[in-house]
């Protein structure tokens, strides 16, 4: 038998809006050239020579280890049972803007979302790889009896911070159902559409191309 509580709980309903290629785009920082100045050991040669310094021997010198050195090498450092790998591809940030886009496909309407973010993934492990973003926007949020009546006593003051709140929890999900994808095959870590985003996609596309 249900509880009372169980028997009031109520389900919202959530209109979200996505965007698979946004407007705002990052770009890493170009690396930069160093100079043969600022290059260290690095000498003009117009300048006078140097007093030229003590060269390497060409001898390679390698000690033997002791027992006591033997047996510390051999043994493997103090293992850590916290630590484990991760792949740098895989680092994802979410950023929940303060002020809500407009989402309308064209400039005769406008169609302001309640909250709006991106989720932001690397494209790749090295540093001059460009992230991916996805777009999010939440546009709908169906209101309970209770919530309407919370609202009209005055408990819901700021439903923005509301709406963001619930935003981030979402592009969280979105976070993990973007690996979902990429473990299926759907997708590859140069992209960051959810599971169900990366499908609709590809039967939009094999609906094109039999088109």
């Amino acid at each position: 038998m249900s509880s009372p509580k169980e028997r009031r709980r109520h389900l919202s309903p959530v209109l979200l809006a996505v965007d698979t290629s946004p407007a705002l785009q990052l770009h890493p920082r170009p690396h930069s050239i160093e100079s043969p100045e600022a290059t260290p050991g690095a000498r003009d040669p117009t300048s006078p020579a140097s007093t030229p310094s003590a060269a390497p021997s060409p001898f390679n010198i390698v000690s033997t280890p002791s027992k006591e050195q033997g047996s510390a090498i051999a043994t493997p450092a103090d293992s850590d049972a916290s630590a484990h790998l991760t792949y740098a591809a895989n680092e994802a940030w979410s950023i929940v803007l303060p002020k809500a886009l407009d989402v309308a496909q064209t400039a005769l309407c406008i169609n302001y979302a309640l909250s709006s973010g991106f989720l932001i993934k690397r494209s790749g492990p090295n540093a001059h790889d460009p992230p991916v973003l996805l777009g999010v926007s939440v546009m709908y949020i169906s209101t309970s009896g209770e919530e309407q009546q919370d609202s009209t006593n005055g408990a819901l003051s700021q439903p923005h911070t509301k709406h963001k709140r619930l935003l981030k929890q979402i592009i969280a999900m979105y976070r993990k159902l973007a690996v979902l994808a990429e473990i299926r095959g759907l997708q590859d870590e140069t992209k960051t559409l959810p599971w169900h985003v990366a499908v609709a996609e590809k039967g939009a596309a094999a609906l094109i191309a039999l088109s």
